[in-house]
């Protein structure tokens, strides 16, 4: 549901008649706002998980030091930056099984390293 359509629920159906242009007019323009708005707000929030993010990207392979791959996909990029971020955990059996996750790798048999 639109901004404008819970904007437009809160009046009483007398101030949107067919003579009111002008109050349609301000709560479209303020419905349009809100919801570009909303969608700003998820899209920032996104680029605070590595899983999710896209044009942070770049932040996160900074300050990694992950060198970019031309031509390589924005999930490709995420799984890195979520495997290095993993990597930092030491070298333990959980975190190895852990980094393994983050390429998508499923150890069925691996009771050596799940010790």
């Amino acid at each position: 549901m639109s901004w404008y359509d819970i904007m437009a629920s809160w009046l009483p159906s007398s101030f949107l008649g067919a003579d009111a242009v002008t109050q349609k007019a301000f709560l479209k323009a303020c419905g349009r706002q809100s919801d570009d708005l909303e969608t700003a707000i998820l899209d920032n929030q996104n680029q605070l998980f590595a899983q999710l993010a896209t044009w942070a990207l770049n932040n996160y392979e900074e300050e990694y030091g992950i060198k970019l791959v031309d031509g390589a996909t924005d999930s490709a990029r995420q799984n890195n930056v979520v495997a290095k971020m993993r990597a930092g955990q030491g070298a333990t059996p959980a975190a190895l099984l852990n980094v393994l996750a983050a390429y998508g790798c499923k150890c069925r048999n691996c009771q050596i390293l799940s010790t």
